[in-house]
Order: C-alpha cells, then sequence, then structure tokens
C-alpha cells in the first residue's frame, strides 16, 4: 500500500502534472481492505463517477464451464481468492485480521456518558515509529457494555507537551477520569514527576489473549463505539497481524 501510494502521489503525478495525462487504474481489489487503492483511489473514482467494476461473469469470452474450473483451482465460490480476484470484492478475510468479530453495522452507535459511570481512557503512546492514540471510553454497569465515545490521534514525534495539552478537556470535563498508558519507561518517569500524570500500565503478558477476549466481546454486543472515533473504526475493520502473527502488521495509515 505504501509502494503504491508513493507511485502515484510522487511519481505518477509529476509526470501527470508535467503532460497534462490522465491514470486509468486496472486491478482487483488488495487482500488488505484498509489499501490505499481502496481508500484513496476508488472512493475518489466513485466521486467522479470513473469506478467501473467487471466480474468475471460480465465476459462474454469466458464460458460458465471456464468459470467453474476457475472456482474449483480457487477452492470454491465462496473463498476469499475467489471472491477478491474474479468478483472484484473487497474481502476482510477473518485468518489475517486482528478483530474479526467487529461489525460496523452493529457495533458503531451514536453511544453517549452513562450518568455516574465512571470515565476512563485508554491510550498507546507511539513514539518515534507509530501514531500515538487515546480512546475514551466507560463501563455501562446496568446494561454490561462498553462505549467508546472519543478518541485522539496523534502522528508519529508528536511531542508530549503537544499530547497532554490536547487532553486537558478530557480532565476538565472528567475529573474522576482514570487512566492506562502503554508507554516506555523513560516516558513513564518523565509523565509522573514532570506532568503530574497518574496513570496504570496495562498488563501485556498475554496479548493474544486480550485480542481473543476483545472478539468475544464484540461478538456478543458488548462493545459500542461512536462514530466520531474514525480511526478506530478504521482499525478495526483493516487492522491485521503480521505474517506469523507474533505482532500487528505496521502501516503508514494505521500505524500499529
Amino acid at each position: 500500500s505504501e509502494d503504491f501510494q508513493y507511485a502515484v502521489e510522487s511519481v505518477m503525478s509529476a509526470q501527470l502534472l508535467r503532460y497534462g495525462g490522465r491514470e486509468i487504474f486496472i486491478s482487483s481489489p488488495s487482500d488488505d481492505p484498509e489499501h490505499y487503492l481502496h481508500q484513496a483511489v476508488m472512493s475518489e473514482c466513485e466521486a467522479n463517477n470513473t469506478l467501473f467494476r467487471y466480474t468475471v461473469n460480465d465476459s462474454p469470452s469466458i464460458t460458465r464451464d471456464q468459470i467453474e474450473k476457475i472456482a474449483e483451482a480457487c477452492g470454491g465460490m465462496d473463498t476469499d481468492t475467489f471472491k477478491r480476484e474474479y468478483l472484484a470484492e473487497i474481502v476482510r478475510s477473518p485468518e489475517k485480521l486482528v478483530v474479526p468479530t467487529f461489525d460496523e453495522a452493529k457495533h458503531v452507535t451514536k453511544c453517549e456518558p452513562v450518568h455516574g459511570a465512571l470515565m476512563h481512557y485508554q491510550a498507546d503512546w507511539g513514539g518515534v515509529r507509530d501514531k500515538t492514540v487515546f480512546l475514551l471510553m466507560a463501563y455501562d454497569y446496568f446494561h454490561d457494555r462498553i462505549h467508546v465515545f472519543e478518541e485522539k490521534v496523534f502522528d508519529s514525534n508528536t511531542t508530549t507537551a503537544v499530547v497532554l495539552e490536547s487532553l486537558k478537556v478530557w480532565d476538565v470535563k472528567y475529573p474522576d477520569l482514570s487512566r492506562s498508558i502503554d508507554c516506555p519507561g523513560q516516558l513513564q518517569v518523565d509523565l509522573v514527576q514532570s506532568h503530574n500524570l497518574l496513570f496504570k500500565i496495562p498488563n501485556k503478558v498475554d496479548w493474544q489473549a486480550k485480542i481473543n477476549q476483545m472478539n468475544i466481546l464484540f461478538s456478543l454486543g458488548k462493545i459500542d463505539i461512536h462514530p466520531s472515533c474514525t480511526f478506530l473504526i478504521q482499525s478495526l475493520k483493516g487492522g491485521r497481524f503480521n505474517k506469523m502473527k507474533t505482532d500487528f502488521e505496521r502501516t503508514r495509515l494505521l500505524g500499529h
């Protein structure tokens, strides 16, 4: 995705500017649901009414018998490969996604803070490599649900001062706010000693078990996410493991 984006924005665009040419992209969808082709190119084509989608069934030169042979070679018409390569569908493969049980239609809703609920934010401080992300949430004891209301997303290398200044509105609005921050050891010391910020360090001993627990909560409908949390929604839709499933796959779009 990053190489494709670089080619489009930094290489091809310069040639188009010079010669006044146009771009035509011919491709089957990527196995990455959040690929730049889907997120940027297709959305721009849709806006300009220049997106055309054809499947193997639209070809006048391929017979039904040939289609069935193609499907058999792919493992069946219900496989991700057949859907992606021959039906031009953007497929969210459960084997590669971190949260395959997330369903935007079910889990994204305009939830509001429950009266009397204790507010909490969970943070992953990205530092020089990844994005820094804060999620404001609360647990609804009456309905046994987790509500995520707001998010704050900062690009890599954003200074600590800028991040903390942005968080002041939450601290003022919710004086009993509790915090969990995943960050390096030296930053932990700086946040406590220099900024008087009290927080817990999340337990990451068995992060695969935590991910499984999160998937179970989504499958049971125990998590609601506000539509304004666009980065979280995008991460849940497209976040994937690396090939060995030992860590998250890092992309410029999602961080990790």
